[in-house]
């Protein structure tokens, strides 16, 4: 295994596999949970959890921050229901990732596998 930090590779703290010139990546479903909760967290938004299903990330958005927010402003307010899901379908996730990271243009394979995605290469420069 080695940690691709040292390549400037985009994801922090990930562990691969180097064989010849081609190195494998692979990156489970919590792992892209975390990503999508830290995404919409940067947004201001509190996640309470985010399930993994065979076709979906299902997100759920805690609204109870915002409710208290304006009663700190004096304002009675009550928000029903406490939390949001949003359903991100897994396909248009994976094709998002791709555009996001760039990384078939630079010439990897970016393979869903249901129970992690796979990022291949070749190695052509250290």
């Amino acid at each position: 295994m080695m940690n691709f930090n040292n390549f400037n590779f985009p994801f922090p703290n990930v562990q691969g596999i180097i064989q010849g010139n081609t190195f494998s990546v692979r990156l489970t479903n919590e792992q892209l949970s975390e990503m999508l909760r830290k995404s919409i967290e940067m947004h201001g938004n509190k996640v309470k959890e985010v399930k993994v299903f065979p076709d979906a990330f299902v997100i759920v958005i805690d609204l109870s921050e915002i409710e208290n927010s304006v009663r700190s402003k004096g304002l009675p307010a009550k928000i029903e229901p406490k939390e949001v899901k949003v359903v991100i379908d897994r396909k248009q996730l994976i094709e998002q990732f791709k555009n996001v990271t760039k990384l078939e243009d630079k010439g990897a394979k970016i393979i869903d596998k249901r129970d992690y995605v796979e990022i291949v290469g070749t190695i052509s420069n250290f």
